[in-house]
């Protein structure tokens, strides 16, 4: 029997037996308990990437879930930048540049060129504590400065003043300034850094206006199907997420939103002015109940996003009214951080079309470029380079010897007249005149006469001839073969151009020290901008011409910009014609100009009134 019984389980003596041929009966049993945990723990991981695709196939996958998670990251975004925010001081610098190809003649050539050619930067400093607000507006034209003004705040006090850099060294108090610009900065410079009650107050009134603004997202208006779209001339398939209603549907959930928000207390309460944000809603909603009704017209947004994490590669915009297509938006990430927004009609042609491309080279510093492309009109380029840095010390300003607008000398206004006079503005505005008045006056007409009123000359000035600026000099001067002599309206100024060279000849009330002084300032401003570098003054040289001896000095230097670097350079000419005036030369491009041309301009014969 014995043996019997052994016969009938040789499975089980067999098993035993493997069991005595290891090493110690319970390391077995252990392993096995090993192998079922194991078996437990891939069962529980394979239930577990079933369960994230069924949330995702039946949660997140859903239309109406794209766009509530979109409004959840945007409106949570703002929270984390708002409540994170800390900073006394704050100095932004910005630079912007725009260039134009246009295929039309619509526009002034010479309103192109300005554009084209200028440069602006934008210097903001704010200072929290002290309630500060400094700003620095500064133009360059094709490399040459421009304007240079500088406006500074004191809220606290109320008080605010603008200095003219180039024009006069004063700063100049404006007293007509409107007490909601005071009211508005005092709102701005506060300090961002927010207690523990006010963000959990934000962070409450965030929670209350997410939930009210998803909850427009209802799933009669959604849908969801595949479709292939052009992403960088290649073709992928994506999942078009869409909602769509019309305007009486639209219209009302606009009004819920609002009308949620307005009368939720808590929502209220998270806010220190409370009663003005009530009204503000109150104004939102009467806005919003004079919108039309029409079911027919409606508005449709398309979502297409690719792959499990659900990423966003195009965006359309469809506006539709009871008759046909109105038109469409299509945004499509071209590339990282490159995005390109299409504006069609109804046939689906480009009306316009905009590439928008972001350089971040660190978390506050950057550059953002707008390239715009318009059918049969051309191209518009505008680049904006930006910088922020917070809690560093900002500019002092000290406003010694300011002045109030109404009470400047006549002395201060005829500095402001003859800087400005002599200024690259000024030289722009006139050419712009002239060229605009060229077009309507008789172009066969060679000279033009300007009679002055002044007692001290009354005289014909003729194309090649200025007065000077006190009416007591005539001066005559030749015009180079080749050079293209400027129709003028004012009788003090003659601009001479020849391809890159431009001679503009006119009167300073300076003398002959004071004169070669502006040009020192005018390298201590390059010396001050970090664009600039290798600025060199040379001393001054003497010239006789005709019996006339004049001064000469050259400045040059070098601009750097977004990696180009250029060399100009500008010679400065000059000659007494009394004690506090001089007949100047300011020339442009002077490296081009051959020493004959420079002699015949000198040539100039000064008439004096006596």
């Amino acid at each position: 029997m014995e043996e019997e019984n052994q016969n009938v389980n040789p499975v089980s003596n067999d098993s035993t037996t493997t069991f005595k041929a290891t090493s110690g009966g319970n390391g077995e049993k252990k392993k096995g308990k090993g192998k079922i945990i194991g078996l437990i723990v891939v069962i529980l991981l394979v239930l577990a990437i079933v369960v994230v695709l069924i949330y995702y196939f039946v949660v997140v996958s859903k239309p109406e879930r794209v766009y509530k998670k979109l409004i959840e990251s945007t409106i949570n975004s703002y929270t984390k930048a708002r409540t994170s925010a800390d900073y006394k001081t704050s100095k932004t610098n910005l630079k912007l540049e725009a260039k134009f190809d246009l295929e039309t003649d619509e526009l002034d050539k010479n309103v192109m060129d300005l554009i084209n050619k200028t440069k602006i930067g934008i210097d903001l400093q704010t200072n929290n504590e002290d309630k500060q607000f400094l700003m620095n507006l500064e133009a360059d034209y094709d490399k040459e400065n421009l304007l240079d003004i500088q406006m500074y705040s004191n809220i606290e006090e109320e008080k605010t003043y603008i200095k003219l850099e180039d024009w006069l060294d004063k700063y100049i108090e404006v007293e007509e300034v409107d007490n909601e610009f005071y009211t508005t900065f005092k709102d701005l410079l506060t300090n961002p850094k927010m207690t523990s009650s006010e963000k959990a107050s934000l962070r409450k009134a965030m929670g209350i206006m997410k939930k009210e603004l998803t909850s427009v997202i209802k799933k009669e208006y959604c849908s969801t199907e595949k479709e292939d779209i052009t992403v960088n001339g290649k073709t992928i398939r994506a999942t078009k997420n869409t909602i769509k209603m019309n305007q009486k549907q639209l219209k009302k959930e606009v009004e819920t939103v609002l009308i949620n928000l307005r009368d939720n207390k808590e929502f209220i309460e998270c806010f220190e002015d409370g009663d003005e944000l009530e009204e503000i809603l109150d104004n939102l909603l009467d806005q919003v109940e004079e919108m039309a009704e029409d079911d027919e017209s409606t508005i449709e947004i398309n979502i297409y996003t690719k792959g499990f994490m659900q990423e966003i590669q195009k965006v359309t915009i469809i506006f539709e009214d009871e008759y046909e297509e109105a038109g469409m938006i299509a945004i499509t990430k071209t590339a990282s951080k490159t995005y390109e927004i299409d504006f069609l009609d109804r046939e689906d042609k480009s009306v316009a079309a905009l590439e928008l491309k972001i350089e971040e080279k660190n978390k506050n510093e950057g550059i953002i470029s707008y390239e715009l492309t318009v059918p049969d009109f051309g191209k518009a380029k505008l680049t904006l380079e930006y910088s922020q840095k917070l809690n560093e010390e900002i500019e002092e300003v000290k406003i010694r010897n300011s002045v109030k607008i109404d009470e400047l000398t006549s002395e201060d206004q005829q500095t402001v007249m003859n800087n400005l006079q002599k200024s690259k503005l000024y030289e722009l505005i006139m050419s712009y005149v002239n060229a605009s008045t060229s077009n309507v006056l008789d172009t066969d007409t060679k000279n033009n006469i300007y009679d002055t009123e002044d007692d001290n000359i009354t005289t014909t000035v003729e194309e090649n001839q200025i007065i000077s600026y006190d009416n007591k000099t005539k001066i005559t001067f030749k015009v180079p073969e080749g050079y293209q002599l400027e129709r003028r309206i004012s009788d003090n100024l003659g601009v001479l151009r020849k391809d890159d060279i431009t001679i503009s000849v006119l009167t300073d009330y300076r003398d002959s020290d004071e004169y070669y002084r502006t040009i020192e300032k005018e390298k201590q401003f390059y010396e001050g901008e970090e664009d600039y570098k290798n600025i060199d003054l040379s001393e001054i040289r003497t010239q006789e011409v005709n019996g006339v001896t004049f001064y000469a000095a050259r400045l040059s230097c070098e601009y750097d910009s977004m990696g180009y670097t250029t060399k100009f350079e500008k010679m400065y000419i000059w000659t007494g014609i009394s004690d506090e005036m001089v007949l100047t030369f300011e020339i442009d491009g002077s490296e081009n100009l051959t020493q004959g041309e420079l002699k015949e301009v000198l040539a100039v014969n000064i008439e004096k009134n006596n």
